[in-house]
């Protein structure tokens, strides 16, 4: 954790920010980046831990994810569904404009 602490105050940094799934390796990274970030408060550092979550809709590891949440205790939580962007991306797209071949100079 020193080395997270350092590295926050080293780049001028206030803020880690860090996507949670329900893994065991989301989990230790969240719980070590808040204790990073609580130790340097203790000395006087302004700094946060903020915990992403992006999720296709509802998705099979919530509940793992939502209990990682609950043991990490981030300064705060983030979640975007991001179902709805995919969704988006993967529609056919609009008609195409013609270009001309005329360059312009």
């Amino acid at each position: 954790m020193d080395f997270l602490g350092r590295y926050l105050r080293q780049a001028s940094c206030r803020t880690f920010v860090l996507g949670i799934s329900g893994g065991v390796d989301a989990l230790v990274a969240g719980l070590l980046a808040q204790a990073a970030v609580s130790e340097v408060r203790a000395d006087g550092y302004d700094a946060q831990f903020i915990a992403v979550r992006l999720p296709y809709g509802v998705q099979a590891d919530e509940t793992d994810a939502q209990k990682s949440l609950d043991v990490i205790g981030p300064d705060r939580v983030v979640t975007v569904d991001i179902q709805p962007a995919m969704t988006a991306t993967r529609k056919p797209p609009g008609p195409v404009a013609a270009v001309p071949d005329k360059v312009f100079a």
